[in-house]
C-alpha cells in the first residue's frame, strides 16, 4: 500500500471527525491538495487462476465508501485498473473512474457508494490497482477533504452457465501438467488437437472445473 499526499497529509480518522459516524467507523481523511491512497492485488495469490483470467473473464468490482465534513466543500476519486505482470498503473488514463463532489454543508450526513465494475477486459491481466484520492475545495488547513474507507475488491462470476472452449494445449498443459501428461503418452495425436469444453458456473466450485474435465477427457478417450 503507497500513500501520498500534500497539504497536511492523509490521517486516519477513528472515528471519523464531523462526518457520520456509523456507517464507516474508520476513515482516511485528506488534506487541501491532493492526497492518495493506492494499493495493487497480485490475482493469482489470491486465488484467481491465470486461465480464469484469461478465459472465464469474471467481472473485478471494486466498491468503496467516501464523505467529507459538513462544514468543508470536498471532491473525491475512485480509479482501478487491470494490468499485466510488468505493467504499471496510469494516472492519466480516463476510464474506469468514478468521482463525487460535495459543496461546503452539503455533506457529513452520509457515506456514498462508489463502485467500479471491469468486465470485456482482454487476456493476460494478472493484477489489480485501485487508487483513492481526495482534498478540500476550500484550501483550509488540516484534514478537511474528503474521507473514504470500507474498501472492497469482489469476483463475480457468471450467473449462468458460460461457455468456455479453448485449445486443450492451452488450459490442460499449462494447469492440469499431470493429468496431460498422462494423456499424452497414451493417445498424443488426440491431446494435440482436440478442444476443451467447460461450462462454468459462479456456484461452482474449481474442483468441479477439474472433474468435468477428468469427464470428459475419459469420455473422448473411450470413443477413441
Amino acid at each position: 500500500m503507497v500513500f501520498e499526499s500534500e497539504g497536511d497529509g492523509i490521517i486516519i480518522e477513528h472515528p471519523p471527525v464531523y462526518c457520520e459516524q456509523t456507517e464507516v467507523p474508520v476513515c482516511f481523511a485528506t488534506s487541501y491538495f491532493w492526497c492518495s491512497r493506492y494499493f495493487e492485488i497480485d490475482l493469482e495469490k489470491f486465488g484467481v487462476q491465470n486461465w480464469v483470467m484469461d478465459f472465464i473473464r469474471p467481472e473485478i468490482i471494486v466498491r468503496e465508501r467516501c464523505a467529507c465534513r459538513e462544514d468543508c466543500g470536498a471532491v473525491y476519486e475512485l480509479r482501478a485498473q487491470l494490468l499485466e505482470d510488468d505493467e504499471e498503473f496510469d494516472k492519466n488514463a480516463v476510464s474506469s473512474r468514478a468521482e463525487r463532489t460535495w459543496d461546503q454543508w452539503e455533506g457529513g450526513k452520509s457515506w456514498d457508494t462508489v463502485e467500479l465494475v471491469l468486465r470485456d477486459y482482454p487476456s493476460g491481466m494478472r493484477k489489480l490497482g485501485v487508487l483513492s484520492r481526495g482534498k478540500d475545495t476550500l484550501f483550509w488547513a488540516g484534514n478537511y477533504g474528503s474521507k473514504f474507507g470500507a474498501t472492497e475488491v469482489l469476483i463475480k462470476f457468471p450467473d449462468t452457465p458460460t461457455e468456455v472452449r479453448v485449445p486443450l494445449a492451452k488450459v490442460l498443459l499449462r494447469h492440469f501438467r499431470t493429468i496431460c501428461c498422462a494423456f499424452e503418452e497414451s493417445h498424443p495425436p488426440y491431446c494435440a488437437c482436440i478442444s476443451l469444453c467447460v461450462f462454468f458456473n459462479g456456484a461452482k466450485s474449481y474442483r468441479c472445473i477439474f472433474d468435468q474435465i477428468v469427464a470428459i477427457l475419459l469420455l473422448e478417450t473411450k470413443l477413441q
